[in-house]
Formats: structure tokens, sequence, C-alpha cells
């Protein structure tokens, strides 16, 4: 029976209005007398009285949602540029933008040039080559890695009794693999790191040292 009444309140409102009205002026037809619809009348009162001022305040929310709407706006267009503004200060300050309520900013490590960086240079024996680990951890190259503007590294060589380095590998990644041929010598290494240009070198790191041996004949 509820679904002959309609869904919507204000269509109830009416729908309501207009029922009572008519049953009242046919409470004969249905052997009824009037004081048989004043429950019926009450209640419809009450529910009237709430649905308008639900739509008195929901008429309200309306207009101050579209006020708030129209006035952050404004707020946002006039506050955004201040922000900038100060924001972009050279007096400004991550505790200062603390303070306003504003994000700090990360600080950015000045990069230091390739000219005053220096590898550190580990290495490894094994059959037949000597394993170059380069770089500013060498000695764990899970967290070894390339400093800011380093692209590749030269790595030199000289072999005991012999006078000067040579060039012996040019390597983007770290360890550099060195094949060894020949007897058992020492095996003297230094690296310098090289930037986009070939002009771009390191300053030269710390010569190390280590035995090795050409791969043994099967």
């Amino acid at each position: 029976m509820s679904s002959t009444l309609p869904t919507n309140f204000e269509q109830l409102q009416s729908w309501m209005a207009n029922f009572l009205t008519v049953l009242e002026a046919h409470v004969a037809d249905f052997d009824m007398v009037a004081t048989d619809l004043d429950v019926a009348k009450n209640y419809n009162i009450a529910f009237s009285t709430a649905q308008n001022d639900y739509a008195s305040k929901y008429s309200a929310l309306a207009s101050a949602s579209a006020q708030r709407k129209d006035t952050h706006g404004l707020l946002t267009a006039c506050i955004l540029p201040l922000i900038r503004r100060v924001n972009n200060h050279p007096n400004m300050s991550n505790s200062l933008r603390a303070e306003l309520g504003l994000k700090p900013r990360n600080l950015v490590q000045a990069i230091v040039p390739i000219t005053e960086l220096k590898p550190e240079v580990s290495l490894e024996a094994a059959d037949g080559a000597v394993i170059v680990h380069w770089g500013p951890n060498p000695g764990n190259e899970r967290i070894n890695g390339k400093p800011a503007g380093v692209k590749a590294a030269h790595i030199y060589r000289r072999k005991n009794g012999e006078e000067t380095y040579q060039p012996v590998g040019y390597a983007t990644t770290s360890p550099y693999v060195d094949v060894i041929t020949g007897p058992a010598a020492d095996y003297t290494y230094i690296v310098r790191y090289r930037g986009t240009k070939a002009t771009d070198l390191s300053l030269q790191s710390a010569a190390e040292t280590i035995a090795a041996r050409g791969e043994p004949a099967a």
C-alpha cells in the first residue's frame, strides 16, 4: 500500500494536501465522519512543517555553498601570487616556511666539480683477470655509484717493472674486468673519473696494487 504514496517528499506534500481535501469532502460516501481524519491531518501538518523547514534550509545551504565557492575562488586567486612571492624571496628559509604552514623545499646539494672529485679503488684477483671496483664506495657495489656529473672512468695499469701507467679500459659502470696474461706479477691500478667531455677528468685515485696472473693452462 505504501507504494501508492509518492517517494519524493515535495510531491508527497502536494499529494497529501489534495488527498485529505478531497477525502474530507466525501467522508459520508465512505461511511466516515470528519473527525476520522483528525489524526492524519495532524501528522500531515507536522510533516508539511518539517518539509517546509527543510526546503528553506536547503535553499539557504545551496546559497551558502555557492557563496563559499565564489569567495574561495577570489581568495585563491589573491593568495597564490602572494605565496609565490614570499616563497621565492631570498630571505625565505625552511624554518620560516614551517611557521607559515608552507611545505619545506628540498635543499639541493651543490654538485662538486669533477675536477675536484677523487675516485676510490678496490681490487679483486680472479683467474686470468683483475676486477677493478671504482667509485665512492668500491668495497660495496650495492651502494656504489657514480657521483653527479660522472659519466664513466678511465682505468690505468702499471705492471711491476714498468715505468709508466698504460690505459687499459674505459668503463661506464663498476666493476671493470681487466684481462691479465702471462705469469704472476704485481699490477698497480689508478682510476680517473670522466665527465661528458674528454677533457672533464677528475683527480687521480690512490694507486692500488694486487698480485695476479694469467689464466692457467687447461
